[in-house]
């Protein structure tokens, strides 16, 4: 097996190819380009703990973990010690459809959702509460199969634009070859030799995934500052990583491109298969301050508002991919193994979040909360480390402005105690799409409850049911017109391959808090 390894840290090409195509309507997502996966880092989702994710906590005093929501509502909780943690487990239903095919695809997984700690030392009315605690602020999960015939474009119709990473390897593997003898421009081999035009269609093969995750340790004041009027703070770490893996295959399965290599009358190609494996790492860290009051109007009435300063995070990233190619398909020892990598760095502001809320409690026995969190992601700007690639940063600062919109996401729960042991909770969530005329939108469904088990001793239990469509970029081919050519080189358009998606998640979660 011939190989050759290729490490580049230059990351001009790297972020050229996984911006293009980005300046589109951005009801199509590209999970490679830049400006996609920065929103992932640093976009705060609601409280994770099984009584704040169903209640909000913008007005309303409800987990431990509400903090997120507001700091001023651990100052409506009662007095003493507590300290609460809790798991998650995750159920991820993907159904995709391709090139007129549709694929389920399945993924679990389970881990840590929040460990608070709460100390208030108050006595009548006004009192200091001191907290500190660890919460899920995001959880990637996708998962997507591919399989079907494309008779439209082949993946190697992405390597021959010259500002594809893959440029290189996919040259020296074969699988594009000069369009003439000045190599000014490229072709798939699988369009080599073919009438200008045509393309007789290749099986194609794929597992995306993206996994990571990523949270908030933060340190929380909150008082009541006058009566009913309640003041907080909090100061948070951000971290976390974020990972992009793909495998992707194309099969000569109806063995039309075998024929050996510039056989006159022949097939151009002579390639079984190509297997391009990819992987983009993220980790990233920051800094997130917040401020809330709540305030009291009726003794079962209270408003509440917060705001999440604009927050800076800094992100380093790897790429490496590999590309093989077989010749043979009884002949695995001859496959030849290209390779390539890349490296950067930059920060991606984010903006403010804004939250109002208002609450009803003890009102024979219901309760309920609503919040509202207005974005603007309009605003998030990228800014490289490196200065030579202040260009690509103006021009996906300008992508972001022109094709993210404003959004107000919607959040409301009730709860019933049933009696001093038990309660109930219901709640649902509207999560826009932050693009411009995206259909992305989140819907949630949650239920919960609790159980107190003894005076000191509570559980909570959670579940949470996410539904969602949209579409995704699989691969942006280039497409020639060749019988319009300038100076021998068909003119080009780029243009995206996309898949629609159906996602279902349901996330269960159980929480044990312990006063003393």
């Amino acid at each position: 097996m011939r190989e050759m390894n290729r490490l580049s840290v230059i990351p001009a090409l790297l972020v050229l190819f996984f911006t293009i195509g980005t300046a589109q309507a951005q009801t199509a997502q590209n999970p490679l380009s830049l400006n996609n996966r920065a929103v992932l880092f640093g976009t705060q989702q609601a409280a994770s703990d099984p009584v704040s994710s169903v209640m909000p906590g913008t007005a309303f005093g409800s987990g431990l973990g509400a903090y997120i929501d507001n700091p001023a509502s651990l100052a409506l909780l009662v007095n003493g010690l507590a300290i609460e943690f809790g798991i998650t487990y995750r159920s991820l239903q993907e159904e995709v459809l391709f090139q007129g095919v549709t694929n389920e695809s399945n993924r679990r997984s389970s881990g840590l959702s929040n460990f608070n700690l709460l100390y208030s030392k108050a006595g009548e009315g006004r009192g200091l509460i001191i907290g500190a605690g660890f919460t899920d602020h995001s959880v990637y999960d996708r998962t997507m199969g591919l399989n079907s015939f494309n008779d439209n474009s082949t993946i190697t119709d992405v390597f021959k634009n010259q500002g594809s990473p893959y440029h290189g390897i996919a040259r020296s593997a074969g699988v594009i070859v000069a369009g003439d003898d000045t190599e000014k421009w490229f072709d798939s081999v699988f369009r080599a030799g073919e009438s200008p035009g045509t393309f007789p269609g290749i099986r194609q093969q794929a597992d995306i995934l993206q996994s990571g995750e990523g949270g908030e340790l933060s340190f929380v004041l909150a008082t009541e500052l006058q009566p009913d009027f309640f003041v907080g703070i909090s100061m948070g770490y951000l971290s976390g990583d974020h990972i992009y893996s793909r495998v992707f295959q194309e099969i000569d399965e109806k063995n039309q491109f075998q024929g050996p290599l510039n056989d006159e009358g022949g097939s151009e190609a002579s390639v079984y298969s190509l297997t391009l494996e990819d992987q983009l790492e993220t980790s990233y860290s920051g800094l997130r301050t917040r401020v809330g009051i709540i305030y009291r109007i009726l003794p079962a009435f209270t408003i509440g508002g917060s705001y999440t300063f604009p927050t800076t995070v800094t992100a380093e990233e790897s790429m490496s991919g590999s590309l093989r190619v077989r010749r043979d398909p009884f002949d695995s020892e001859n496959d030849l193994l290209e390779s390539t990598g890349s490296e950067m760095s930059f920060d991606v502001q984010y903006p403010s979040l804004i939250s109002v809320g208002a609450a009803l409690t003890g009102i024979s026995g219901f309760s309920a909360s609503v919040s509202f969190d207005y974005a603007d992601y309009r605003q998030i700007r990228i800014d490289f480390a490196d200065s030579e690639l202040f260009d690509l940063g103006v021009r996906e600062n300008e992508i972001i402005r022109k094709e993210y919109a404003e959004t107000l996401s919607i959040r409301g729960g009730v709860a019933w105690d049933m009696n001093e042991e038990m309660q109930l909770r219901a709640g649902y969530s509207v999560f826009p799409s932050i693009y411009l005329g995206g259909t992305d939108w989140k819907r949630v469904i949650s239920l919960g409850a609790s159980l107190q088990l003894s005076e000191k001793i509570r559980l909570d239990f959670g579940v949470r049911y996410l539904m969602a469509d949209d579409k995704s970029v699989i691969y942006n081919p280039v497409e020639y017109n060749y019988s319009n050519q300038t100076n021998g080189v068909p003119a080009s358009v780029l243009r995206s391959e996309t898949a629609a998606s159906g996602l279902t998640q349901v996330l269960f979660t159980s929480n044990a808090q312990i006063r003393f």
